[in-house]
């Protein structure tokens, strides 16, 4: 008599568990997925931080599968370009752009400052708004945190960037296990 309760019970958890795990699931190779176009003249700042700040929000934009960079040879002003001046969401919109990202990085001290804002044309609403601080040899971690607020403003999506992947090399006859962030940064 006590299995009928055990029986009924089990069954309830079994078939109420798709419940507790349902995701969004976004298919970047469907046929009709269209990526996201985005904008994102150079940041401003020191050159040597600009330039690898801006390279690594490049580089995970193409990793997240989901946006696609319009080339900065197109803009009307390629940058440096810390904030989106007034008046020329029209610029943007006229290349085709969902979104435009602006940025800007210092340093001070043993901290990295990246200032980093996104607009959706179509509505102009400031998507992210934000300052990120890390030290000045992890500024790819503010950048990847700053991808997770895209991710998740944008495709309410939960943070890819902030995740990590382990894999194992192998290498003379020995085996290594390697973590690493998405991008492969961070790798360890």
């Amino acid at each position: 008599m006590k299995k009928i309760p055990v029986i009924a019970t089990m069954m309830v958890i079994i078939m109420a568990t798709p419940l507790w795990s349902a995701r969004i699931h976004i298919d970047i190779s469907a046929p009709g997925f269209s990526k996201l176009k985005i904008a994102m003249p150079f940041f401003s700042g020191p050159h040597n931080l600009a330039t690898t700040t801006w390279s690594m929000v490049e580089k995970d934009i193409r990793v997240s599968g989901a946006f696609e960079l319009i080339d900065p040879n197109t803009y009307i002003y390629p940058g440096p370009m810390a904030e989106i001046k007034p008046g020329t969401l029209k610029d943007w919109s006229l290349i085709g752009a969902d979104f435009v990202i602006t940025g800007a990085v210092e340093r001070q001290g043993d901290i990295a400052i990246f200032s980093a804002q996104i607009i959706e044309i179509s509505n102009t609403k400031v998507l992210i708004n934000k300052i990120y601080k890390t030290s000045n040899n992890t500024i790819y971690m503010a950048v990847h945190k700053f991808m997770d607020d895209i991710l998740a403003e944008s495709l309410d999506l939960k943070g890819l960037f902030s995740t990590r992947i382990a894999s194992i090399l192998e290498k003379d006859d020995k085996r290594y296990l390697y973590i690493a962030f998405p991008d492969g940064t961070g790798a360890r």
